[in-house]
Order: structure tokens, then C-alpha cells, then sequence
């Protein structure tokens, strides 16, 4: 929950949506809708701290399920998770002090928890060793048919010297 930082989030949604430009004040800073298709959506996350800027990010946002399959007659909800890191520049001491020592609330169970995605390092670190291997697999195929076709180049090269003698 970020709310001992942030004060207000503003979403600007795709203006096809009714009341394209939403405030949220208030923990959970999101945005629930129904849609379909994908444009980027913005956000200008405000503090706490008169003294610090809003920033603005833009995140590309899908309102269809990930696959081959994109049909609009899915139920099911599509969370669409965009990650992003804010580096503050030279903040104020006291909003220094707000994000490293401010008061930390655990943000409540959303109810589309169970759609959300599950991240794991040990997953990742093993999609990267698996990734690793594919790689090595397929270097080692293109060096093993390198290796045959100089073979079959070196011998067609002798074919050609022995053609070319013999007809002399």
C-alpha cells in the first residue's frame, strides 16, 4: 500500500471510455473497467510532499486475454501487469524520509487476486537456464552442420581440381 507516499493517482484512459480521465485518492490506486483492444494508458502519480513533482508514466495496456485466441467473448477478467521503477532525483528529506522509513500497510487482497500472474526468481532464474541451454543446444547444431558443410565443400573442391586434371 503507498499510500504513506502517494497522495492521488490521475489514469488517463483511451477517450473512447466514458469519463476518460479518472482520480483515485485512495488505496488500491487503480482502475477497474471493461473494454477491448489495447492503447497506452497514463498515469500522473502525485505525493504527499508538496515539494515533489508528479510524475507522469505511460504504460501499454491490453484488454484481451494474452494468445492466438483474442476474442471478445471471454468473462474472465484480463489483468495486465506493467512493471516500472521512479527514481527521485535529489527528493526533500522529508519525503527521503516518507519512502525509506514511513509507515508500511499491507494493501488489502484485491478481488481479482486470483487472476493476477505469480512471480518467482526461481521461476525466472530458470526460464533464463532454460533459455541458456536452448541457445548452447542450437549453437552446437549450427557447428555441427558448419563442420559438414566445409566437409562437403572441401570435397567437392578436390572433385573439381581432379575433373579439371584428368581433362588435361
Amino acid at each position: 500500500d503507498p499510500s504513506y507516499c502517494v497522495s492521488k493517482v490521475v489514469f488517463f484512459l483511451h477517450e473512447s471510455f466514458a469519463q476518460s480521465v479518472r482520480t483515485v485518492t485512495q488505496p488500491p490506486f487503480e482502475v477497474t473497467e471493461s473494454g477491448w483492444g489495447e492503447f497506452d494508458c497514463r498515469m500522473r502519480i502525485h505525493f504527499h510532499d508538496p515539494d515533489e513533482e508528479p510524475v507522469e508514466i505511460t504504460c501499454p495496456l491490453k484488454l484481451y486475454p494474452p494468445g492466438p485466441t483474442q476474442s471478445q467473448a471471454v468473462k474472465r477478467p484480463v489483468c495486465y501487469e506493467y512493471y516500472d521503477e521512479i527514481v527521485f532525483v535529489n527528493p526533500s528529506d522529508h519525503f527521503y524520509g516518507l519512502v525509506t522509513g514511513g509507515e508500511r500497510k499491507l494493501a488489502l487482497p484485491s478481488p481479482l487476486q486470483e487472476h493476477f500472474g505469480v512471480f518467482s526468481d526461481s521461476a525466472d532464474l530458470q526460464c533464463l537456464v532454460n533459455a541458456q541451454q536452448l541457445v548452447t543446444e542450437e549453437l552446437n547444431r549450427a557447428k555441427s552442420e558448419m563442420v559438414r558443410v566445409n566437409g562437403e565443400l572441401n570435397f567437392l573442391r578436390g572433385e573439381v581440381k581432379r575433373r579439371a586434371i584428368a581433362k588435361n
